[in-house]
């Protein structure tokens, strides 16, 4: 109210992944799968970001679990990028801001369907390679 040149479409996208998440994962539980939406299940974004690229591209005796969680925020940094920085850019105006907001709903459920169907663009897969034992011997002998 005090500043009405600020779309009040501009904070809705600022935080529009936590918010789209949330929305998108009582839509799933409720009508998709047909449960409670306060059902705990590990469906949501970031776990299948954790469990389909982050788990499978370090060794869990080299890096702590820890660490691993952390390992996804990159990946959530750039997905909430793609509002946030369309948000800062058209603070007032309410047309863009909502075809900004359509378009990430449009990226956020491509992204999911992606991952849920295992078809994930190889640009988001780091590739992991472990140590042969051949390697390994030889960094120690150094």
């Amino acid at each position: 109210a005090r500043h009405p040149e600020v779309s009040a479409w501009f904070p809705l996208l600022v935080v529009g992944y936590p918010v789209f998440e949330t929305l998108f994962s009582i839509y799933r539980k409720k009508y998709v799968r047909g449960i409670s939406p306060g059902v705990p299940d590990g469906l949501h974004l970031h776990m299948l970001v954790y469990k389909r690229f982050v788990r499978w591209m370090t060794d869990e005796q080299d890096v702590c679990k820890i660490r691993q969680n952390s390992m996804t925020s990159p990946y959530l940094w750039f997905l909430a990028a793609m509002s946030i920085i369309p948000a800062t850019y058209f603070w007032n105006n309410t047309p863009a801001l909502v075809v900004c907001a359509v378009i990430f709903a449009i990226l956020y459920i491509s992204l999911y369907r992606m991952i849920i169907l295992f078809k994930t663009p190889s640009w988001l897969r780091q590739q992991h390679r472990r140590k042969t034992l051949t390697e390994q011997s030889k960094i120690s002998i150094k």
